[in-house]
């Protein structure tokens, strides 16, 4: 913290926290978005936003930068996390998407580069998008036509959507519940073990 100005621990913790800020809001955005434009670009767009806000925190002298810009990195990121299995679920049938699913959750772990050349690669999988990118009349693509023409519905659907989860299908409080206590142990863990080392 002495080199961003402040002695503030609650400011420190803050800064590791405000990027469950961004991991939180960022669906309620990028998941429309993806069913409107596909998956391409918002995948390009997350790395680069990612990448730059890392970079942006990494070289921060000040406060209000640094915590924007993690923020923003909270965000984005979430992007990885949110389209991965709906790729999965664009290309694989649902019998082997358990698998699927399985070797994309190691990708950041052991297979980084290959993630990397991937997401260069990586080609649109949105089947509302391809469609309407091989008929040169949109008004004969319906599904297309109406996404494009209240894109408004459709972000009020993704915004309803988590609250019918959480009030009609009880095992999602139950799996917040859960994530919530673990992903708190883990911050805990985050914002003291480096500040209790620094102080022995």
């Amino acid at each position: 913290m002495s080199t961003l100005h402040s002695h503030n621990s609650s400011l420190a913790s803050f800064t590791i926290s405000i990027y469950s800020i961004g991991y939180v809001f960022g669906p309620l955005v990028i998941a429309p978005i993806s069913e409107i434009w596909g998956r391409r670009y918002i995948l390009w767009s997350a790395s680069v936003i990612s990448i730059a806000s890392l970079a942006i925190c990494g070289a921060s002298k000040d406060l209000a930068l640094f915590l924007t810009f993690r923020g923003i990195q909270g965000f984005a990121g979430v992007g990885f996390v949110l389209l991965g299995p709906a790729v999965v679920a664009d290309l694989m049938p649902v019998e082997k998407r358990g698998l699927s699913l399985s070797i994309m959750s190691a990708g950041p772990v052991v297979l980084s580069a290959v993630c990397l050349i991937t997401i260069i690669i990586f080609k649109e999988t949105y089947g509302p998008v391809l469609q309407a990118r091989r008929n040169k009349d949109l008004e004969k693509t319906t599904d297309v036509a109406s996404a494009k023409q209240d894109t408004r519905k459709i972000f009020i659907l993704a915004w309803k959507r988590p609250f019918r989860l959480l009030l009609f299908t009880p095992i999602v409080p139950l799996l917040g519940l859960f994530a919530g206590i673990t992903n708190s142990y883990a911050f805990i863990c985050f914002a003291t073990v480096g500040t209790m080392f620094q102080d022995r």
